[in-house]
């Protein structure tokens, strides 16, 4: 989504354009959910990771730290984003009960909101 904004304002954003899960990738460890979609929280950032894992579902930083290749890390969170859509795996922000939901606008006259693509 070509938006630019806080997280739980992306993620309401992403919602009411139709996605059904989001899968969410942060750097800061946000523990913010969605009441109305699972949020697969990504990140690249091992330390993160390591240090707020309670918040995330998926550590892609074997891409950089590890040289695993994108196509093999993609298929591992593929896996992920079906065991959540069947109802197999609950997302770390439901396990924390993060179900924030963000309606604030924000933008000036020389700013148009993102299109739902």
């Amino acid at each position: 989504m070509n938006y630019e904004s806080h997280d739980g304002e992306v993620v309401t954003g992403m919602v009411g354009c139709g996605a059904q899960i989001v899968a969410f990738t942060t750097g800061k460890g946000n523990p913010a959910g969605h009441p109305l979609a699972p949020v697969i929280k990504v990140t690249g950032n091992e330390r993160t990771f390591a240090h707020m894992r309670a918040n995330f579902d998926f550590d892609a930083s074997p891409v950089i730290s590890e040289g695993v290749s994108v196509e093999e890390e993609g298929k591992v969170l593929l896996d992920l984003v079906m065991a959540v859509a069947n109802g197999e795996k609950e997302t770390a922000a439901e396990a924390i009960g993060g179900d924030e939901l963000f309606c604030v606008g924000r933008r000036t006259g020389y700013h148009k909101p993102a299109p739902c693509q």
